[in-house]
């Protein structure tokens, strides 16, 4: 019996440490594999901030990718060039000015929709986890992503004073 509980015991570790082995494996690849998915499916350029940080939620039929960044003008600049899902797209201006281009969208949203793109709260809304949802923001920029025959879409968040950006990417 003393024999028995020795070998269950040891097993038990050696079961605990590799368990524990495997999720630090995994919680530390999750990053990259976040970026990875977001490249792919939305068609962007690498991520000019090597700390971005990067989250994922969801199931096998819907998932959210969040990476949130920040780079100065001419880092973004490029990155919106070199990323084929973004360069094309024309962002909403925050705050709106009559002389600001008029914005790429993809599934004509409804007016009212649009004037509320000029108020700061629906603007600035975002649910991904490391955005400062207090912060008072007043100028940026706000990139719509749709990937034509897919089920892919998002936003790009650009605070143009503090250069954060907050990128949302959402399959389903």
């Amino acid at each position: 019996m003393n024999s028995f509980l020795k070998f269950a015991i040891v097993s038990l570790l050696i079961l605990t440490a590799i368990l524990s082995g495997l999720f630090v494996w995994w919680i530390t690849g999750e990053r990259e594999r976040v970026h990875d998915a977001v490249k792919a499916s939305a068609h962007l350029a690498d991520i000019p901030d090597a700390g971005y940080q990067a989250s994922t939620n969801g199931n096998v039929f819907t998932r959210t990718y969040w990476l949130d960044f920040v780079c100065d003008e001419a880092a973004f600049q490029s990155f919106i060039e070199s990323s084929p899902g973004l360069k094309d797209v024309v962002p909403y201006h925050f705050p709106f000015s009559k002389d600001d281009p008029v914005p790429t969208t993809f599934d004509q949203p409804p007016d009212n929709e649009r004037e509320s793109l000029r108020e700061h709260q629906y603007f600035w809304d975002t649910d991904t986890p490391h955005w400062n949802h207090q912060k008072k923001r007043t100028r940026g920029k706000r990139y719509e992503i749709h990937i034509p025959g897919e089920a892919i879409h998002g936003h790009l968040l650009r605070d143009d004073e503090t250069g954060e950006v907050s990128l949302r990417v959402r399959y389903s």
